[in-house]
């Protein structure tokens, strides 16, 4: 069995086990999202569409256009979709309508792909999902663009992985991600940008530590400014109130 990762377009997962893709990812393969404000940097060529159009499951992360990219899914036509569980969720009933059949991957069950290959959904605070995909080769942990907290990424590692087994993390990587700083057994390393659309760093064969800690130096240069325009606000307050009361 020869299995396969591929990433496309904005966000954009597809799994493949000898040459057949089994998973894709939020596929927004086509136009632009949230009100022809985003546009894709590098669209996918016609055989990449086909990949993705040929995959046995369909999983959407979460509701927001940029991933649940109606245009994209209208033009493949109705299919099989897998989506997450979510409360008040009202994608699975809107794609029902529209004569697409839906899947709920209840949250932490793995589900067959095929006989080597299965995947998890893991809901995130607050409408969004992390998806596992475990292969025999290794597993992968989609991340995209989740605020997950520790605790969650520790229970994932304590329920969902297998010890020793290569392991495959994807976080999506934008403009904002200049923020992010990345940590290798305590000592900063440079954040990459990977395949397009991901985040990556260079990590040494072995057993190692990785943080990933968002620390935006703008948002403390805001702060700054924002501190100093309070001041002035209070110093032309207090000259006025004096002056007024010198009258």
């Amino acid at each position: 069995m020869i299995h396969e990762l591929k990433t496309l377009g904005h966000a954009t997962l597809v799994v493949l086990e000898n040459g057949k893709p089994l998973i894709a990812t939020d596929p927004w393969l086509v136009g632009s999202a949230l009100w022809r404000s985003w546009w894709l940097e590098r669209y996918p060529t016609q055989d990449e569409y086909e990949l993705v159009k040929r995959s046995a499951q369909l999983y959407v992360t979460h509701s927001h256009p940029d991933h649940f990219h109606w245009p994209t899914l209208r033009t493949m036509g109705p299919r099989s979709l897998l989506l997450p569980e979510f409360p008040h969720f009202m994608v699975p009933e809107f794609c029902e309508q529209n004569g697409y059949p839906v899947t709920i991957a209840r949250a932490w069950q793995w589900y067959a792909l095929s006989d080597t290959v299965r995947c998890a959904s893991i809901p995130v605070p607050f409408d969004d999902s992390v998806l596992v995909v475990d292969t025999p080769d290794a597993t992968i942990v989609n991340l995209n663009d989740t605020s997950v907290r520790r605790v969650l990424l520790q229970n994932i590692r304590d329920r969902m992985l297998v010890t020793n087994k290569p392991l495959v993390v994807l976080k999506s990587y934008s403009p904002a991600s200049g923020g992010n700083t990345m940590f290798v057994d305590g000592k900063r390393v440079p954040l990459l940008r990977a395949n397009e659309a991901y985040q990556a760093i260079e990590i040494p064969a072995g057993k190692h530590n990785v943080r990933l800690i968002y620390r935006d130096n703008w948002f403390y240069v805001g702060v700054a400014i924002s501190g100093i325009g309070l001041l002035a606000c209070a110093g032309i307050l207090l000259v006025h109130r004096t002056n007024h009361g010198q009258k």
